[in-house]
C-alpha cells in the first residue's frame, strides 16, 4: 500500500525540497535563546516527526549547537537561501 503524503515545499530559492508522510507527533513553541537567535522573534514554532517521515532533495549545510546543559541540536538549512528545514537531536548510536 502506498505511504499517503502529508505535505510537501521546498525552500525560498527551489534548490532544497521536502516531502512530509506523517501528521505531527507534536507541535509546540520554543522560547529559549538559542530558538529565538535563531528566528530573530521571541520563539520558534516547532511541528515534531518521526524519524523517517520527512524526505529532503537537495544538498543542505548543517550547524550544531551546543545548549548550556550540553543537548546538541543540528540545524539543516538550504546553503543559498539560508532558510532553515530541519532541527534534529542527534541520532540512538
Amino acid at each position: 500500500m502506498p505511504v499517503k503524503q502529508f505535505a510537501s515545499s521546498h525552500c525560498l530559492c527551489g534548490n532544497v525540497s521536502y516531502k512530509i508522510f506523517s501528521e505531527p507527533v507534536r507541535m509546540a513553541q520554543c522560547h529559549y535563546n538559542d530558538c529565538q537567535k535563531s528566528t530573530g522573534t521571541g520563539h520558534v514554532s516547532n511541528a515534531v516527526f518521526s524519524i523517517g517521515a520527512i524526505m529532503i532533495d537537495g544538498d543542505t549545510n548543517s550547524y550544531t549547537a551546543v545548549a548550556d546543559n550540553g543537548a546538541e541540536v543540528t540545524r539543516h538549512f538550504c546553503p543559498e537561501c539560508v532558510q532553515e528545514f530541519e532541527e534534529m537531536p542527534p541520532l540512538p548510536k
